[in-house]
């Protein structure tokens, strides 16, 4: 038998199965695997307030999470986490951070396809963007 703490109460228990003994019983283990505590584990705050997430991103740069067996927008996720509810119909999950791995609620905003289009416009991230030359 081995000694171990379980990850969700830091209780000290014992078990025999090398394969589990993560959490001391199924309420530990069921509160573990919540959205939020799954989310809460894959972030990482930088010096400009961005929680960026650490897990898998997608070929644009999103975090993306398996939840029920679909893959989903990090950032979509930790929304409904905040606000109780999915984004309305049709609406998109905008940053104001333009920084798209990250999910720190305060950097979200909903809105339509337009909005975010006029977003990047203003901030000229559009694809008719002046951007700087290599030399």
């Amino acid at each position: 038998m081995k000694e171990r703490i379980c990850e969700e109460c830091a209780a000290h228990f014992r078990t025999d199965d090398s394969h589990a003994g993560r959490w001391c019983s199924m309420e530990c283990r069921r509160s573990h695997n919540t959205p939020s505590s799954r989310i809460a584990r894959m972030i990482e705050v930088d010096e400009s307030g961005c929680w960026l997430w650490t897990g898998w991103t997608d070929d644009w740069g999103y975090g993306a999470v398996k939840m029920g067996g679909v893959v989903r927008k990090a950032h979509r996720v930790m929304f409904e986490i905040v606000m109780g509810r999915p984004p309305a119909d049709g609406l998109y999950i905008c940053h104001t951070c333009d920084v798209p791995a990250c999910v720190n609620p305060a950097h979200l905003w909903e809105g339509t396809p337009s909005d975010n289009a006029r977003d990047r416009e203003a901030k000229n991230r559009g694809r008719w963007a002046v951007r700087a030359v290599r030399s």
